[in-house]
């Protein structure tokens, strides 16, 4: 599972949702308040690597605003509202600005399990044993069961690799992908992405298990088999 964080205005609704969180097994837990806006949210969610437990609170607008706002300038992000009080309506309208899941307050923490899971079930279903898995829609990538947290660039440079997987794409095909253009002379840009890309999968230049650079070529992702 990804880490959590609960955003919510109200203290004791934080560490009520923590609390139920905790006792449905997760252990990796942050809450705050909700930020003005998506801007000053943590890297960790910004990129990817954590789950949203949205409150909505007693009063939904401002908060319906911030989640379809999220949803506009972050597409990949996961997020699981809880709205007060049993009106279909209102889990209708949270779904349509943006959030992937609802649950009502106050929250059973089995119910809550089953639906932060079932966020990630995707995500899971496709990666076999010990390879890397994307989830496109969600701008998510998983390597031996652990979540990365990629930036955009490194994610965008991740997914085209992985399209062509197990075949060699040069230099110029990644900058015309990533940036529109071929690489220039001395440009080094794209070679420090991937080595950022590296560290972050736990690769060795050396003796590479995902990324092997083909001299005077370009990079290729290797197949689950080499």
């Amino acid at each position: 599972m990804l880490p959590i964080i609960v955003l919510s205005n109200d203290a004791e609704t934080r560490r009520d949702l923590a609390a139920a969180l905790a006792l449905a097994g997760f252990g990796a837990v942050a809450a705050e308040k909700r930020p003005a806006t998506c801007a000053t949210l943590p890297d960790r969610v910004r990129h990817g690597g954590a789950l949203v437990v949205l409150d909505l609170g007693p009063e939904p607008g401002t908060a319906l605003d911030w989640c379809r706002a999220a949803r506009r300038e972050l597409p990949g992000l996961l997020l699981c509202a809880v709205a007060r009080g049993p009106e279909a309506a209102l889990e209708v309208t949270a779904l349509e600005q943006g959030a992937d899941a609802v649950v009502s307050w106050p929250p059973d923490p089995r119910r809550l399990s089953a639906q932060l899971r079932a966020m990630q079930r995707p995500l899971r279903a496709a990666m076999p044993a010990g390879d890397l898995a994307l989830d496109a829609a969600h701008r998510h990538a998983v390597v031996d069961g652990r979540h990365l947290a990629l930036t955009d660039g490194e994610f965008e440079l991740l997914a085209v690799l992985h399209r062509r997987r197990g075949s060699v794409v040069t230099r110029d095909e990644l900058s015309l992908e990533l940036h529109g253009r071929t690489c220039a002379a001395g440009d080094r840009s794209l070679d420090l992405r991937v080595t950022r890309l590296r560290r972050k999968l736990g690769d060795d230049s050396r003796a590479p298990r995902w990324i092997r650079a083909v001299r005077g070529e370009g990079y290729l992702l290797l197949p689950p088999s080499a």
